[in-house]
């Protein structure tokens, strides 16, 4: 009867003679490809080391780095509907309808609107 030994892609180097597990693995890990003699049975193994490497982003929030935002502009934005439940709206009377410029910070993308006159928003446009 055959003894397998767990020694592939271990969290520990583990020999895979006689199965013993270095507790200070860390320390070889620049021993990738050598040979290793074992501290227990004395026989020789090759040792891989493997790595495995992660990355994570998050966007730069301006406010908490102080810094101040650098807005650019976006696009118009004219608020004619006001929505009730689900996909229900109404059209809003022309005199509580709004027109504004947005711009978006190019570092946090942080929006900002700046309300304008229906005059403006039509010049801007040329309707």
């Amino acid at each position: 009867m055959d003894n397998k030994i767990e020694h592939e892609y271990t969290a520990e180097i583990v020999c895979p003679h006689c199965g013993y597990k270095y507790g200070d693995s860390w320390e070889y890990n620049n021993d990738d490809g050598n040979k290793i003699e074992c501290e227990c049975c004395d026989k020789k193994f090759i040792l891989s080391v493997n790595f495995s490497v992660d990355y994570s982003t998050s966007k730069i929030d301006c406010e908490e780095e102080k810094k101040e935002h650098t807005y650019i502009f976006s696009h118009f934005y004219h608020k004619e509907r006001k929505y009730g439940k689900g996909l229900d709206y109404i059209i809003l009377p022309e005199e509580e309808q709004k027109f504004y410029k947005i711009y978006i910070c190019e570092i946090c993308d942080n929006n900002k609107y700046d309300e304008i006159t229906k005059e403006e928003y039509l010049k801007e446009n040329k309707i």
